[in-house]
């Protein structure tokens, strides 16, 4: 009997047990409506599950995570006014615990990202036109400004490009070099890093192609190619790039998708490529679907493979889990998460049926 007694004791407390003890994947989705919702990934069910708001901070932009603490960080705007960029400690059970807070002179910021060695954390200011670079300590907490800079020029696109728009915000896997891809310009603004001196150079004002109007970039995790989704054309360029420099050369434009030229509104979003380097995802806003191009490992060139429904409208994100076995895609239109699978092999995305509805879905991190 006293067995029996141990053995069930043993099933409530570990089997019963939250699925965090055994292991599970967890996501945080920022909302550009009420602040912080976190979920986790029941793989057995395909699903997301324990959906809840976590933050109430109205607008929440963007949030990108330490790359070794239990840290989360999300960056809240208001036209015509300052913004703050706020910071988490993670826990277990999804719950974020507010540990501080520091005012930036940025005021409607579109990405947010977090150097790989931890040193940084920079974003792009879409309305005022401004890089912005800040400290971080060795608890992950927000110190001092580095440099907030204000971009200059405009294009050829009569209503887009009248001012500078940086649209996002990425560090180079080395940490060497961020990159702010301006819409506004037709340039990616590279700046040269140094965290010894927490020394942040520009380096390059690298032009694109005249009215594309970049939005995101994404390195290839062997350091040798880019890619940026060009939102005014609907098209995705390659780039070779040199990690010792930080300049990137244009190895070819495509279309998102051969039939987006027919489509009344077309407006790629965000782009990934895949931890195994051998497959990009390009969102579109425009027909709301994923587009999945495979990446040659000598050129950098894409081939396609599929387009994938987002089940939703107005496509914003994507976000691909680690392992690479899952891909996460926001509606913002339609307020939707939807889960797919991710075949390794061909790159190709399977819908589940599972959709979380979240008030205007920006941004997606994996725990």
């Amino acid at each position: 009997m006293m067995k029996l007694i141990s053995y069930l004791l043993f099933a409530v407390v570990f089997i019963g047990a939250p699925f965090s003890v055994l292991g599970e994947k967890r996501v945080w989705i920022a909302s550009g409506g009420d602040g912080i919702y976190s979920a986790r990934l029941d793989e057995g069910n395909f699903r997301l599950a324990g959906v809840k708001r976590v933050v109430d901070l109205g607008r929440v932009a963007y949030i990108a995570e330490h790359p070794r603490l239990d840290v989360l960080y999300a960056v809240q705007g208001n036209r015509g006014g300052n913004g703050r960029i706020f910071w988490f400690e993670k826990k277990a059970n999804g719950e974020l615990v507010e540990r501080g807070s520091h005012v930036i002179g940025p005021e409607w910021c579109a990405a947010l990202d977090v150097s790989p060695d931890g040193a940084f954390i920079a974003l792009g200011d879409y309305a005022g036109g401004r890089t912005g670079v800040y400290s971080l300590d060795e608890y992950g907490a927000v110190m001092e400004t580095v440099l907030e800079a204000q971009h200059e020029g405009s294009s050829v696109h009569p209503q887009r490009q009248t001012a500078p728009h940086p649209h996002w915000a990425g560090f180079s896997a080395d940490s060497r070099f961020l990159f702010i891809p301006d819409l506004g310009t037709d340039e990616i603004w590279t700046y040269a890093m140094d965290a010894e001196s927490l020394s942040v150079e520009l380096v390059a004002r690298q032009f694109t192609r005249a009215g594309s109007g970049p939005r995101h970039l994404a390195i290839h995790p062997n350091a040798r190619f880019a890619y940026t989704t060009d939102e005014l054309v609907d098209s995705v360029t390659a780039f070779r790039y040199d990690a010792e420099t930080g300049n990137l050369h244009a190895i070819e434009s495509l279309l998102a998708a051969e039939e987006s030229k027919k489509e009344r509104r077309a407006s790629v979003s965000d782009l990934k490529v895949h931890p195994n380097g051998n497959f990009l995802y390009v969102v579109n806003r425009g027909f709301d679907a994923v587009s999945v191009f495979r990446i040659n490992g000598k050129s950098g060139r894409l081939t396609p493979v599929e387009r994938e429904h987002v089940r939703g409208t107005g496509a914003r994100c994507i976000s691909i889990s680690p392992d690479g076995r899952w891909a996460i895609v926001c509606g913002s239109g339609s307020a939707t998460v939807a889960l797919f699978s991710v075949d390794g092999n061909t790159g190709e995305l399977t819908y589940g049926g599972g959709v979380i509805n979240v008030e205007r879905p920006l941004a997606v991190v994996w725990d």
